[in-house]
């Protein structure tokens, strides 16, 4: 065996960048891979997943968005800590995201780590659009670049 890879995803809903998670969570046991999908949200391709024995691990929903700042920063300290016990329980040695989101910078703070982080951009360009920052439109360059 070569490794325990884990894909996250924003949520498991239908969608472009969730059915490619899917696809490579069915990929890699084959290939001497075994896969875990991790994600904030819950939603119908997880028994998919289940059904093709690829374990699921959810976390707790955001709460707090990076405008409620002291609240967004404790709420991601708690997070960072869940994602190094995840990393660190499942022995993962390969992480690959599917996006720009919280979660997919989190991993860059988990410094003093084997495990390879690998980003998946789709649609970078119109991932990030001003009804997604409707009280903060201040983020929206920021985050787009």
């Amino acid at each position: 065996m070569t490794g325990r890879v884990m894909i996250v995803t924003p949520n498991l809903d239908v969608g472009g960048a969730q059915e490619t998670v899917v696809n490579l969570a069915r990929q890699f046991p084959s290939q001497g891979w075994p896969a875990i999908v991790l994600s904030f949200e819950d939603g119908p391709l997880r028994e998919d997943l289940e059904h093709a024995g690829i374990d699921v691990e959810l976390l707790q929903p955001r709460r707090h968005s990076v405008t409620a700042l002291p609240a967004f920063l404790a709420e991601m300290s708690r997070y960072r800590s869940m994602l190094r016990h995840v990393i660190d329980d499942r022995a993962i040695t390969t992480v690959i995201t599917q996006g720009l989101g919280t979660l997919d910078f989190l991993f860059l703070t988990l410094g003093g780590t084997s495990t390879q982080l690998w980003w998946t951009i789709q649609n970078a360009r119109f991932m990030v659009r001003a009804e997604h920052v409707p009280n903060a439109p201040w983020l929206l360059k920021p985050k787009r670049q």
